[in-house]
């Protein structure tokens, strides 16, 4: 198969043929859906099919097949082809963990934030949308909380979509907006749609600042698996926290809730520190002089 038969197309076009290819993967991947689920679409194992179907359908498959297309040499376009430094990918997985209280935070604050009067309808429908979702997701979560149930949810709910979410936004659609010579426009841009594409408002602000962590990060290592490893970690460590409160009182741990209200200025702190580990992975980056 010869790669990169539209290398010279515009990055406009390249963009609205990733969008087709999402909607024709994902007709596919639900059409496959029905006959290995049957009917009884609400029961959990189906919904954990639905969430592989949908990383495969709507991310996944879309952006393989579109680098084949506009790359002569897709691995490296989609920066796949690059092993992480360990160094830094490590301290970089330890920020995702402190700065749990300053997503918590943020989220807290994104909570407090209210559209125009004349969207209150709008903003009520989100807001049932987001506690749907969520309320999905714990269902999934609580149906099995042994060791077996926890490595499946970690799978279908962490690793799944921390590839296939990188593989689209960073992988695929940064490269793209960075075609025009303006990387940081670029992740700025993906990290918006990134965050929108969740449609889920009232996390609307942590999602772009973690979706513009991980763009930066790309950027500065060159390696599509470390935005994949610290996306990974972040979903991990909300899917494992969230099962021992079920596996406790069933009640939010205070890993759940620390930054908010109250405790804001734990937030504050994890903030800062997870801001001096960044500036130091920065300095390791960068081009020793000589």
């Amino acid at each position: 198969m010869q790669y990169g038969k539209l290398s010279d197309a515009n990055p406009l076009v390249k963009a609205l043929l990733l969008v087709g290819l999402m909607l024709v993967c994902s007709i596919l991947m639900m059409l496959l859906l029905v006959p290995m689920t049957g009917s009884d679409l609400q029961s959990v194992p189906s919904m954990r099919m639905q969430q592989v179907m949908q990383a495969l359908g709507m991310f996944v498959l879309p952006t393989l097949l579109g680098s084949m297309l506009w790359s002569p040499k897709p691995r490296a376009w989609l920066h796949v082809d690059r092993r992480p430094q360990w160094g830094v990918a490590g301290w970089l997985l330890v920020l995702i963990i402190v700065a749990q209280p300053c997503i918590n935070m943020l989220a807290w604050f994104n909570e407090q934030l209210h559209l125009p009067a004349g969207l209150a309808d709008w903003e009520a429908w989100m807001v049932r949308q987001e506690t749907l979702a969520d309320d999905l997701l714990r269902q999934m979560m609580q149906y099995d909380l042994s060791a077996c149930g926890w490595c499946v949810n970690l799978l279908v709910l962490a690793a799944l979509p921390a590839v296939g979410e990188e593989l689209f936004f960073r992988g695929a659609l940064q490269g793209l907006f960075a075609e025009r010579g303006r990387p940081a426009a670029a992740i700025w841009v993906t990290a918006v749609l990134f965050s929108a594409m969740h449609l889920q408002f009232m996390g609307f602000i942590p999602r772009l600042l973690l979706g513009a962590l991980f763009g930066y990060v790309l950027l500065w290592t060159g390696s599509l698996w470390v935005p994949m490893m610290m996306h990974f970690v972040n979903n991990a460590f909300v899917v494992s926290v969230t099962m021992l409160s079920f596996s406790a009182d069933g009640q939010p741990s205070w890993w759940e809730t620390i930054g908010q209200g109250g405790t804001w200025w734990f937030g504050a702190v994890s903030a800062v520190a997870a801001g001096l580990i960044l500036w130091h992975v920065r300095r390791q980056l960068r081009p020793k002089s000589r």
